[in-house]
């Protein structure tokens, strides 16, 4: 069951058997190089019972991110909760498969999830916290939110780049 549809996308709860999918996007050495290692099975698929987690317990968690015109499975994205200077915030999260770069899919995603946040969750402000080096990760930010500045993130020790939202 669709929770978000975008002219070319659909977000859908992810399933255990998603996992099949997402290993070997979460595997990708490039794709990860902002996270300390690449996933593995195992922790792919504790990465989907951790969304499934914050779906009882929030309504709302990273979400399997669909091609509407193939069923081809692109990644995921949704909204998971990050704790930013002591606040908790709701974050744009989002990983798309790297033979699918470069054809807009996060910004589209992170924009519906964006909208989503504010209209059905009626949170007051969300983030993308992204690595400094993370150009293209950045660009999406860039498409979605109205502020950037660096600020030092305790979960990682790092400086790091906090992209933010507020609702209108």
């Amino acid at each position: 069951m669709a929770i978000i549809e975008t002219e070319r996308l659909t977000m859908r709860d992810l399933a255990p058997e998603d996992v099949e999918e997402l290993a070997p996007i979460f595997a990708d050495a490039e794709m990860m190089r902002f996270y300390p290692a690449p996933f593995s099975r195992e922790r792919t698929a504790g990465w989907i019972d951790w969304s499934r987690r914050l779906y009882s317990q929030r309504g709302h968690g990273l979400w399997a991110l669909v091609r509407r015109a193939d069923g081809l499975f692109l990644g995921d994205c949704g909204l998971v909760p990050q704790l930013i200077e002591g606040a908790e915030l709701l974050e744009i999260g989002y990983h798309v498969r790297r033979d699918q770069w470069g054809h807009g899919y996060a910004s589209e995603a992170a924009r519906a999830c964006r909208d989503y946040a504010f209209a059905t969750l009626a949170a007051p402000e969300i983030c993308s916290v992204i690595d400094p080096l993370n150009g293209a990760s950045r660009r999406v930010a860039e498409r979605v939110h109205q502020d950037m500045r660096l600020f030092h993130w305790e979960k990682t020790g790092k400086t790091m780049c906090l992209y933010t939202s507020r609702r209108p």
